[in-house]
């Protein structure tokens, strides 16, 4: 497998985004959580939404930019 420009970056920024979620369940929180669509997200997790899906777009970018 060949590494390409950017997919390393694709997946750190994925990668951040999962693992900083899943680590904010366990974080002892200093402010309130945010209620979206019903959820009760934080702060850390709503930031980290736009980290994952620009992972998302770079990865794809990246991909589609190796076919072409």
């Amino acid at each position: 497998h060949v590494q390409r420009p950017g997919e390393t970056c694709a997946v750190f920024l994925m990668l951040y985004g999962i693992l900083r979620t899943m680590v904010e369940f366990f974080r002892e929180q200093t402010y309130t959580g945010l209620s979206l669509l019903e959820w009760d997200i934080t702060r850390g997790q709503l930031l980290t939404i736009p980290l994952f899906i620009a992972g998302v777009l770079l990865w794809v970018w990246v991909r589609r930019r190796r076919a072409s």
